[in-house]
């Protein structure tokens, strides 16, 4: 990531990492409106995979991080 990320952001983005990049590339969040964020991380239908849910307290971080 080039733009620097926010303290209180951090864990989130670490989680969004764990949860993203590992299988295509992880968007910044200004590439996405917000309620397209908030779509594609409670659908577990992922472009052709079936993911399971993210326990609400990550999704909670996750969508903190890419909403900002």
């Amino acid at each position: 990531m080039v733009d620097p990320i926010a303290p209180q952001f951090e864990v989130g983005y670490q989680m969004y990492l764990e949860s993203c990049a590992t299988c295509h590339v992880a968007l910044p969040p200004a590439v996405l409106p917000a309620n397209t964020w908030q779509a594609l991380l409670t659908d577990t239908a992922h472009y052709g995979l079936i993911l399971p849910e993210l326990p609400p307290f990550n999704l909670q971080l996750i969508l903190n991080y890419l909403l900002t």
